[in-house]
């Protein structure tokens, strides 16, 4: 079992004029946070290890998130979470497979907002793949 949490708190520590439209364009008073710093990133993972094989669940969340540090026009990035699942057997010394599922249920969630619109997180998706070492 692993457990990991991160808490940032991350906001502009004096007002300025901004130009940059990463940051938005306008009045930035102090306090605004700054874009795409979500506050709780969290991932929990399960799984069993071998000799043999090993088999993991990792769950991994993310708070929240503002777009923009400029009030006028700032929009929510909503929170998400995907679980996936990683898993692996040593055939011999030298080889080895493995298996590995993102977003195993197929969770639909934004991203980004900036600079083009809405970008879609990963889907689900499988890759596989086989390992020797000489």
């Amino acid at each position: 079992m692993q457990l990991t949490n991160t808490y940032t708190e991350a906001r502009f520590a004096d007002g300025i004029t901004s130009a940059n439209k990463i940051w938005g364009t306008g009045e930035i008073e102090r306090g605004d946070p700054l874009p795409y710093i979500p506050k709780w990133k969290t991932s929990a993972m399960l799984g069993v290890k071998t000799a043999k094989w090993s088999s993991f669940l990792t769950w991994n969340y993310q708070s929240r998130m503002f777009d923009q540090a400029v009030a006028e026009d700032r929009q929510i990035v909503d929170s998400y979470s995907t679980l996936n699942f990683n898993g692996t057997y040593n055939w011999s010394e030298k080889l080895s497979s493995n298996l590995k599922i993102q977003n195993l249920t197929d969770e639909e969630y934004v991203v980004s907002l900036r600079p083009f619109g809405a970008r879609p997180g990963a889907p689900f998706w499988v890759t596989a793949g086989i390992t020797y070492q000489y």
